[in-house]
């Protein structure tokens, strides 16, 4: 749902937040972060939070609306961005490739110097603020907490049928204007090696091809499932297919398995010990999927 905005209340929603802070060669120092449980709060907006919205820019609002706390951990990582997945304003998260110079306090299953791995930044600045129908700091919130507790729980199928979890972190971005720092927090994964599903032209791809792939998504989508959990976003753009002739993972060397890239739309089961509540279809404990921004369901 939208608004029809004027030209005022446009600025006000979009022209007045900062550029974007997420483009090759920029450098960040992160520590790690220690997340809160995942949210089962619907993300629509209440009517203080539409009021407030009608009142305050985007940025004003961030600080209005800080990330829930968690804790903080010991391991400070510098890292910057030297390719662009997607890093534009309007998405529900940012995603670019880094390079990791620097860890201290360096962990077995944690980023390791000298490697390239996957950033996910989730900002709620740079959401479309001139969506109605959902609060962009619940779907941040929402996301985030999701994501981590799904990589905390399966663990045991990184490196198989998701990628490896190097854990959370947190950013902090100074503003001008602003005394305070804006908290960001973001995700590192393994950077996995091929093409998304999307991409795929059907004419190249046989006919044994195309049975493993779906073999493939099969056996992942079953992995998680039987671990508690319902992936409800195995569209193609999460689908890896390994280009690696020579890898050993994945299914016939061809699919790298389900590389679930956003665990944002999981439903736990009422045996998951995540703590959400209210039992929905199949005895599930269905959590709101995280709306896609308008630009990202193509």
């Amino acid at each position: 749902m939208w608004y029809n905005l004027s030209d005022n209340n446009y600025v006000m929603y979009n022209a007045a937040k900062p550029p974007l802070p997420y483009f090759p060669e920029q450098e960040f120092t992160v520590r790690s972060h220690v997340p809160p449980p995942p949210t089962d709060l619907d993300c629509s907006p209440d009517r203080p939070a539409r009021q407030e919205r009608e009142e305050n820019d985007p940025l004003a609002r961030c600080f209005l609306h800080p990330p829930r706390p968690g804790s903080d951990g010991d391991q400070v990582v510098r890292l910057k961005i030297s390719k662009e997945i997607l890093l534009e304003d309007n998405h529900n998260a940012q995603l670019g490739v880094v390079d990791i110079l620097e860890v201290s306090k360096s962990t077995a299953r944690g980023p390791q110097e000298n490697t390239t791995v996957l950033a996910k930044f989730y900002d709620p600045l740079y959401l479309d603020h001139r969506q109605d129908d959902v609060d962009p700091f619940l779907v941040v919130e929402h996301s985030y907490s999701h994501e981590t507790a799904a990589y905390a729980t399966l663990t045991e199928l990184q490196g198989t049928f998701i990628p490896e979890y190097y854990g959370s972190f947190t950013l902090e971005l100074p503003v001008d204007g602003y005394q305070d720092k804006r908290l960001v927090r973001l995700t590192l994964i393994e950077l996995v090696q091929g093409v998304p599903m999307r991409k795929l032209d059907p004419k190249d791809v046989s006919q044994q091809q195309r049975q493993q792939i779906m073999k493939g998504i099969i056996d992942a989508e079953t992995a998680v499932f039987t671990r508690g959990m319902l992936h409800c976003d195995t569209f193609p753009r999460n689908i890896i297919i390994n280009s690696d002739p020579g890898s050993n993972r994945g299914v016939a060397q061809l699919v790298r398995s389900s590389a679930g890239i956003d665990f944002s739309g999981l439903i736990y089961s009422v045996n998951s010990t995540v703590g959400l509540t209210g039992t929905g279809k199949f005895g599930l404990k269905k959590i709101m999927r995280t709306p896609k921004a308008p630009s990202q369901t193509r």
